[in-house]
């Protein structure tokens, strides 16, 4: 008797290994005011949420912005990062294994007034309204209204994030950022909405310092980023002396600086007061040249042909007093091909390990060079330069110094004067 063929053994399926989930609670604090926030916006009223002040997609934003920027996973070209930002974050055809959940909105709740009368600064708040400009309705013949307001949140928050143990570098890098860099609703380069991280977890970072050094990557990448440590130095400038007493403070430090810088002060003459005089820049007068406007007694005088200014982000709309006494009318300043190109510096209160200190950061790729100015008419188009020679920069003083060519490495170094 033949015996048969032997019985093929079973295959048992091999069972897809599960990535082990991550589950971990942040504690957070709002340092200084919030810029809007909520999801409702009236004109220049940034209304508050009072519910959900927090939301979990504005937080997956900063950290999908502060991953991007310090390129943990080493990203060269756009299709790379698109690609690696889809198996962190999610896209429309894989879903996102991060959830982000806000399980705690703070406690309280209170407007705070920065602007006063058709020009005016609340008492105390200079530099700040000059940040929040934004917020102030145009002073036009016989408009109504009020200016819109910024809003403070005290107490702790609380977010919880699950996310693959894969991922577990990406969210160590864009929460560290978040934590030390970041911050929530509008204006966030200016110091709005800045966060604080209590109670860090053991693993996170204490130091900017630190951080930096072990999760940015510090390539040269198309998109914003960190650049690398090593070049750190010329991007970042941390100010821990004296410390402030709260975050505020340190903001108005801020908001001063650059306002001194581009137009009080070293700015212009008269050191920022209404009445104050020609500006030391270059573009108003460049503007007149441009539109063959001027009026009698603000002649073109500059020597300089360049809108250095646009290195702090653009668009600028600049507005002549005077348009009916001969000045130009309104023009606007834009990157070349694009409407708005954000200001690659960032100013940022910061609690470090001995209190609030004050941070300066510059992010690259910076503003192009080519940018165009455009008037109110379709033909009134002008391709210009920002950058400044050497010469240029020489004759661009005080505003400029003695040796900077670049308005943002100027300001890096006006910033500890």
């Amino acid at each position: 008797m033949r015996k048969g063929p032997g019985r093929a053994p079973s295959v048992v399926p091999k069972e897809r290994a599960t990535p082990e989930i991550i589950d971990e609670v942040r504690t957070y604090e709002f340092l200084t005011p919030v810029f809007g926030g909520g999801v409702k916006v009236e004109g220049q009223h940034k209304r508050a949420d009072p519910v959900t002040p927090v939301r979990a997609a504005s937080i997956r934003g900063q950290l999908r912005f502060w991953w991007r920027a310090c390129n943990p996973r080493g990203c060269r070209g756009v299709e790379e990062l698109r690609a690696a930002e889809d198996k962190v974050f999610g896209s429309t055809a894989e879903p996102s294994r991060l959830t982000v959940e806000v399980v705690e909105q703070p406690a309280n709740y209170a407007p705070m007034e920065v602007l006063a009368g058709k020009f005016d600064a609340a008492p105390g708040m200079e530099e700040i309204a000059y940040g929040a400009f934004p917020l102030r309705v145009e002073a036009r013949s016989g408009a109504g209204g009020t200016h819109g307001v910024l809003h403070r949140f005290s107490g702790p928050w609380q977010v919880r994030l699950r996310y693959p143990s894969g991922a577990h570098d990406d969210m160590a890098a864009a929460l560290w950022a978040f934590a030390h860099l970041g911050g929530l609703g509008g204006r966030t380069r200016r110091g709005f909405g800045a966060v604080v991280e209590v109670h860090p977890a053991t693993a996170s970072k204490s130091s900017i310092e630190d951080g930096w050094a072990s999760h940015v990557r510090g390539l040269q990448v198309p998109w914003p980023h960190l650049p690398a440590w090593r070049e750190a130095a010329r991007a970042l400038v941390v100010r821990r002396e004296p410390h402030w007493q709260n975050g505020l403070a340190a903001q108005k430090f801020l908001l001063g600086k650059l306002r001194a810088l581009r137009q009080g002060g070293l700015g212009r003459r008269g050191g920022g007061t209404r009445k104050a005089g020609r500006s030391f820049w270059p573009e108003p007068d460049e503007i007149r040249r441009l539109t063959g406007r001027a009026h009698p007694a603000h002649r073109p005088e500059h020597p300089v042909h360049a809108f250095p200014r646009a290195a702090f982000g653009l668009p600028i709309i600049f507005q002549f007093k005077g348009e009916q006494d001969g000045e130009p009318a309104p023009t606007t300043l834009v990157p070349r091909g694009h409407t708005r190109w954000a200001s690659p510096l960032v100013l940022r209160p910061h609690r470090g390990p001995a209190g609030i200190e004050a941070i300066a950061l510059v992010l690259e790729p910076r503003v192009p060079d080519e940018v165009e100015l455009r008037g109110k008419r379709e033909r009134d188009r002008w391709q210009v330069k920002r950058a400044l020679s050497a010469e240029d920069a020489r004759k661009t003083s005080p505003p400029m110094g003695a040796k900077a060519i670049d308005p943002l490495q100027r300001f890096l170094e006006f910033f500890n004067e």
